[in-house]
Formats: C-alpha cells, structure tokens, sequence
C-alpha cells in the first residue's frame, strides 16, 4: 500500500488537490483592495494546474524536447494573455478594442 501511495502520480496528484485548497482559500478571504493580486494569485495557480496535468497526466514530460517546450511555451502565453486581459481589459474597450 505505501508503494502505491509513494508514487510520482500520486505526488502530483497531492499536489494538485493541494492547490485546489489554496485557490478556494484565497478567494473567501475578505478583500479590500488586495481584489486583483489576490484573484492573479489564484489564476496563476491554476495555470500552474495546467501545467502539471499537461506535464505530468498528458505525457508531455516524457515527449520529444520540441513537444515538451512548445506546449511549455504555450501554457506561458496562455497565462500571460488571461492575466493581461484580465488587468487591462477595460483599457482595451474603452480603446475601442472589439470584444465581440
């Protein structure tokens, strides 16, 4: 049974369910003005999530280096675009940026 425990995916898994309880944490915490580092905080764990589950349940840690990289790289670009959309969205509209 401790094998079985021990195992890299069950770590991952620990993980990840552990992040699960620090992003529901973070968002019942009473806010003033903390209300954008606190909800970054919690996107930022979730593509953390991402990443993990792409890694380590998809494989992609044991795929060629390009694969691996490339689906890095695009986990990367993923976050920053939500987080900056997220910070400047309304700067975006108000620039007459089309949203639909």
């Amino acid at each position: 049974m401790r094998d079985l425990l021990l195992t890299r995916t069950s770590l991952v898994w620990l993980l990840l369910m552990s992040a699960t309880a620090v992003s529901w944490y973070m968002s019942t915490l009473p806010t003033v003005d903390v209300v954008i580092g606190g909800s970054s905080m919690i996107l930022l764990i979730a593509f953390f999530k991402v990443r993990l589950v792409v890694v380590h349940f998809m494989e992609a840690g044991h795929a060629p280096a390009i694969l691996r990289f490339t689906s890095e790289i695009a986990i990367a670009v993923a976050c920053l675009l939500v987080l900056a959309f997220y910070h400047y969205g309304s700067q975006l509209v108000a620039a007459g940026f089309p949203v639909s």
